[in-house]
């Protein structure tokens, strides 16, 4: 059997691991990542850093009695943990298994990140795990990691009405500037678009840019909903990331194209020059005829690899 320990509570990764819940060989084990209070925090770090306090006894009681049920013969999967002692308290807590890995969601180097903690994190990663699984394929060649695809969930939604051009989700990140330039280049061709963006903590936004951020979260529910609704979707990364982001995967199961600045996205399964956009420049962008060109479908096949119910064997 295989055991996902995530969070599950309305967040994304609950979303794509729901169908898993079907099936017996799988059991997903609830991890909370909420905030914890400055005591709480205090017991994680010794148990992390020590672990003399006691076997897992930062973990709910519901997740340490859940991994008490943990077999020799079972394989450990943990799924969107990234904090390094969340990760070592977890791993600690564990009993011997057939395997233990982790499938990292993020790439290594965040947007504001410092290579030497790129490198003390996977040092740390590397001790805890057997195999430390990445859907960035840069990140996997240059550091020797494991490469799994996106997960991701067939919804079977469809829209006949496609009432929205272009649409974006997503945090500041320091994209801002850039996703105004194509929203406006977008408006400036007559299309319709619908951008929700988020500010990043600790950036002070000017008046301008404040007109463009969105002050409230949105579910994952609803924000597919609007992706089912749009013609096509954004997906703006990070000068190191290679792998696809979540956006990549709904446009290919949505039926939805895509704009991305991801030179990388030429190599993906799903490419196609009629349904993906590559851009370096905004202001050479030719978004209508884009949007016009004929969408080109896939088969069944291609989805097969990152459809969740598929995905989770390759951990076992």
């Amino acid at each position: 059997m295989l055991h996902i320990i995530t969070d599950e509570d309305n967040t994304l990764a609950g979303f794509i691991l729901q169908p898993l819940h079907e099936i017996d060989e799988v059991n997903v084990i609830q991890f909370s990542k909420k905030k914890k209070s400055f005591f709480e925090k205090i017991i994680r770090y010794f148990e992390a850093k020590f672990f003399l306090l006691g076997q897992g006894i930062s973990l709910s009681k519901e997740t340490r009695k859940s991994i008490e049920r943990i077999s020799k013969d079972d394989s450990v999967l943990l799924f969107d943990i990234d904090y390094i002692r969340d990760l070592q308290v977890i791993s600690k807590t564990l009993p011997p298994v057939k395997r233990k890995s982790i499938f990292l969601w993020n790439p290594l180097k965040t947007h504001d990140g410092k290579d030497w903690k790129v490198q003390r994190n996977l040092n740390v990663l590397r001790n805890l795990f057997d195999d430390v699984f990445t859907f960035d394929s840069s990140d996997a060649k240059n550091n020797s990691l494991r490469y799994a695809v996106q997960p991701f969930v067939d919804l079977n939604i469809s829209s006949s009405e496609k009432d929205i051009d272009i649409y974006f989700i997503g945090s500041d990140k320091g994209r801002l500037k850039q996703l105004i330039e194509i929203k406006k280049r977008a408006e400036d061709e007559g299309l319709i678009c619908h951008f929700h963006i988020t500010p990043s903590k600790r950036i002070n936004y000017s008046q301008e840019e404040s007109k463009y951020l969105s002050y409230h979260e949105i579910s994952y529910e609803e924000n597919i909903k609007k992706a089912a609704r749009s013609k096509c979707l954004v997906e703006i990364v990070q000068n190191n990331q290679t792998g696809p982001t979540m956006r990549s995967m709904e446009a290919a199961f949505l039926g939805c194209k895509l704009i991305t600045n991801r030179t990388s996205a030429k190599n993906d399964i799903f490419y196609h020059y009629n349904n993906v956009l590559i851009f370096e420049d905004v202001k050479e962008m030719q978004l209508t005829s884009f949007l016009n060109s004929e969408m080109r479908d896939f088969n069944k096949e291609v989805k097969a690899a990152h459809e969740v119910r598929n995905w989770w064997k390759q951990f076992l």
